[in-house]
């Protein structure tokens, strides 16, 4: 699966914030703490540098949390939907239940409830090609709840 634009820009400002905070001095005094006990001291306490050891244990901490969160998907953590098109595909999901569409109904739902999954983009389709319902609500619910847009 390739990786979008946007998804790529997410990445790295997240990796970003943990670059800030693994070389932040607090954190390099914590893992002294923690570390100091066994005989690793991440930081010297004289000057308030970092030592090598500190620079190797911060930089496979990195490492290992940016590989362990490759693992984790992106997409269930930013929520459901942006905010204002989940408000117009609430719109469209409440057209179509007045204009009794339950095809259009269960797109709505469902592009509400997991906006980039495969099965949003069927009942979407779905929605598009249900002659029985009215043009003017299969636009609504495909304009409102079609996040690719």
């Amino acid at each position: 699966m390739a990786v979008s634009e946007k998804q790529k820009w997410i990445i790295s400002l997240y990796s970003a914030v943990l670059f800030v905070l693994l070389v932040n001095p607090i954190a390099f005094r914590i893992t002294n703490y923690f570390l100091g006990f066994i005989g690793l001291d991440t930081l010297d306490i004289r000057t308030g540098k970092p030592t090598l050891s500190g620079i190797l244990i911060h930089s496979i901490l990195f490492g290992l949390i940016v590989r362990l969160s490759m693992g984790v998907n992106i997409e269930r953590f930013s929520g459901l939907s942006p905010p204002f098109k989940m408000l117009e595909c609430n719109k469209a999901q409440l057209l179509a239940i007045q204009n009794n569409s339950p095809i259009c109904e269960n797109a709505s739902s469902s592009c509400i409830k997991n906006p980039y999954s495969i099965n949003c983009l069927n009942n979407l389709t779905s929605c598009n090609n249900d002659k029985s319902t009215d043009l003017f609500v299969r636009t609504q619910v495909m304009n409102s709840c079609d996040l690719r847009r």
